[in-house]
């Protein structure tokens, strides 16, 4: 009796044990296999497109003024920094107060051009030594202004802030060269107005590469 109980013990330990092996293996190759199979990826119907992820949106910055706005704030500063030097220089050989405005309706469309041409030469500039900015940026607004007042010659007959006779430093009366250091003044001055619309004014120099100097 005690022989066929240990011996029916024996063989229900070898096969609960057998079982429970059979059991383990069978759910390993199960697993195996369904690691290796994965389902198609889905593909597009028939005049279908596959639609690309998107990217995130950047982040929206607040301090950051829209380019159609810094626009306008370039045409109203020029036109009113031109006046008033035009009109201080009339006040002084008159010798009495004289006021004028911008030479021509077009000075607001030419001193907008800021945005697409002052703004880069600006950042590509930033880092660089003030002497150099200052002649970069003088010799940067008589190109601009030589084109333009040719071009309004060509198109209109008459260059509006036409030079011919009031100074030998004049080329075609379409810029004086002695006006060099003031339009290098303005382009300084112009840095700080273009840091505050793109608010590099306000922050932080380790915070953005492109607001360091």
């Amino acid at each position: 009796m005690r022989r066929t109980a240990a011996a029916s013990g024996g063989h229900r330990g070898r096969d609960d044990s057998g079982d429970l092996g059979g059991h383990r293996g069978h759910g390993a190759v199960t697993m195996a296999a369904g690691a290796r199979i994965r389902p198609p990826s889905p593909r597009p119907a028939h005049g279908e497109f596959a639609v690309p992820p998107s990217r995130p949106a950047a982040p929206y910055d607040p301090a950051v003024v829209p380019g159609w706005i810094r626009g306008l704030v370039y045409a109203a500063a020029g036109s009113a920094m031109e006046a008033g030097f035009t009109s201080a220089r009339l006040t002084r050989e008159a010798r009495r107060p004289i006021l004028v405005g911008p030479a021509t309706r077009w000075m607001p469309v030419i001193y907008a051009l800021a945005l697409p041409l002052f703004e880069p030469a600006h950042d590509r500039l930033r880092g660089d030594a003030l002497p150099v900015r200052a002649a970069a940026y003088a010799a940067g607004i008589m190109a601009v202004e030589g084109a333009t007042g040719w071009a309004l010659r060509r198109t209109t007959g008459r260059c509006p802030w036409d030079y011919r006779g009031r100074t030998e430093w004049s080329i075609d009366g379409l810029v004086r060269l002695d006006y060099a250091p003031l339009w290098a003044l303005a382009g300084l001055g112009a840095e700080r107005l273009h840091d505050a619309l793109t608010g590099c004014a306000s922050r932080s120099k380790g915070r953005n590469a492109l607001c360091m100097r």
